[in-house]
């Protein structure tokens, strides 16, 4: 059985989709067009984590004295 802390999270969770979806219904968005953001958002947050990740790497190899 899961814990009640998860169950509360998951219930915040689901409830801010359905009042989100609610919003951007009566604002007259479309949902494609906030999937498509979040998609991009997330898409350019890995790109930039990995650019950060290589980064470093290329650092650590340049001032590596052995």
């Amino acid at each position: 059985m899961p814990k009640p802390g998860r169950l509360l999270i998951l219930l915040i969770l689901i409830t801010g989709f359905v009042v989100a979806g609610v919003q951007l219904k009566s604002q007259g968005v479309p949902f494609m067009d906030v999937a498509l953001t979040g998609i991009g958002f997330l898409g350019a947050l890995v790109l930039f984590f990995v650019a950060l990740l290589g980064i470093g790497k290329l650092l650590g190899r340049l001032t590596n004295r052995s």
